[in-house]
C-alpha cells in the first residue's frame, strides 16, 4: 500500500463531491412481506344416484403474516434497536440531519500506522444552525513528514478554500456556494459518511444509558464485521458510539489492528460533536493561527 493523503483533500473539492454523492444513499424501504394465502381446494362429494356432482369447499383463508421490520421493533434511535445497528444508512442519515440542523463543533482525529510510519489528521468543523456558515480546518502530517493545513469557510453565498503546506500558501480561492459546494461543505461539517462506515464495521450491541442527565444509546463492539479487510487479517477491533434518541452521534471511537499480511498496521479514529452556540463572522476570514505573512486578503 502506497502512502496516501488523508481522506479529504479539499483542494480537489470536485473529486470529494463525487465521492460524497456516490456514497449518499436514501433510507431503505420496509422489509414487510406477506405470506400468500393457499388457493381454495376442490373436493368431490358423490351422490346416491346419477352423475357425481363436484362441490367446491373453500379452505379458510389464512391471515397474512407480516415479517417484522427490525427497525420498527424497540427502536432506540433511527436505525438502532436493542439488537444493535439494524440500518447503518438510516442511522447515518439521521445523524446527518441532526448535525446539520444543530449549531456546534465537531472534531475528527485519525491516527494511521502504515508500515511503521504515522499519518495523523486532525479536523475541526464549526457550524451555525442549518450550515448557513461553516469553518472547517484540517491539519495533517503525511508519512513523508509534510505538514499541511486546509481551510474551507462558507457563508450563505461564498466558499473560501485555503491550503498551506509547511510555510507555503498553495491555494487561496473563492467560489460561489453552488449546490456542489453545499454537498461538500455538509459532508465536512457532519461526517455522516464516516459515521456510516464506522457503524458497518462492527457487530454492535446496544444499551440505553443516561449521560449528564440525558437519555443516550451506547453502542459497543469488539468484533470486526466490515468488508474492507478479510477477517483473518484483523488482529483486534473495538469501537464505541454514543447516540441520542434523535440520532445525533455525540461521540465515537474505534481502533483497528491488523496482522502483518496487510501493510496498514493499525488505525485509530475519534469523533466528537458538541452542540453549542456558534458565532461566526458573516465574511470569510482566516483564523489568526492560519494567517501567513503572504496572506493579504484576510
Amino acid at each position: 500500500m502506497s502512502a496516501t493523503t488523508p481522506r479529504r483533500l479539499v483542494a480537489t473539492l470536485a473529486v470529494v463531491a463525487l465521492l460524497v454523492l456516490a456514497g449518499c444513499s436514501g433510507l431503505t424501504g420496509s422489509f414487510t412481506t406477506a405470506t400468500p394465502s393457499p388457493s381454495p381446494t376442490a373436493t368431490t362429494t358423490p351422490t346416491a344416484t346419477g352423475t357425481p356432482t363436484v362441490t367446491s369447499t373453500p379452505t379458510p383463508t389464512a391471515t397474512p403474516t407480516a415479517t417484522p421490520d427490525p427497525a420498527d421493533a424497540d427502536q432506540l434511535a433511527p436505525g438502532i434497536t436493542a439488537a444493535g445497528v439494524v440500518n447503518a444508512s438510516a442511522a447515518a442519515a439521521a445523524h446527518d440531519a441532526r448535525a446539520a440542523a444543530t449549531p456546534g463543533v465537531s472534531t475528527l482525529a485519525t491516527n494511521i500506522s502504515l508500515d511503521g510510519q504515522r499519518l495523523v489528521t486532525h479536523e475541526r468543523a464549526v457550524a451555525t444552525a442549518n450550515l448557513t456558515r461553516v469553518d472547517f480546518v484540517a491539519r495533517y502530517t503525511t508519512v513523508e513528514g509534510t505538514e499541511t493545513t486546509e481551510l474551507v469557510s462558507a457563508n450563505a453565498t461564498t466558499v473560501r478554500n485555503f491550503v498551506r503546506t509547511n510555510e507555503t500558501v498553495r491555494l487561496d480561492s473563492y467560489q460561489n456556494r453552488t449546490e456542489t459546494f453545499d454537498t461538500v461543505v455538509r459532508s465536512l461539517a457532519t461526517d455522516a459518511r464516516v459515521i456510516e462506515q464506522l457503524l458497518t464495521r462492527g457487530n454492535f450491541t446496544a444499551e440505553s444509558v443516561t449521560v449528564d442527565g440525558e437519555p443516550m444509546v451506547r453502542l459497543t463492539t469488539e468484533t470486526y464485521a466490515g468488508s474492507q479487510y478479510d477477517a483473518d487479517t484483523v488482529e483486534s477491533y473495538e469501537a464505541r458510539v454514543l447516540v441520542s434518541p434523535d440520532g445525533l452521534v455525540h461521540s465515537a471511537r474505534e481502533r483497528l489492528v491488523l496482522t502483518d499480511a496487510v501493510p496498514l498496521d493499525a488505525q485509530q479514529r475519534t469523533y466528537q460533536f458538541t452542540p453549542r452556540t456558534v458565532d461566526l463572522p458573516p465574511t470569510l476570514q482566516l483564523p489568526s493561527d492560519l494567517r501567513a505573512d503572504t496572506d493579504a486578503t484576510s
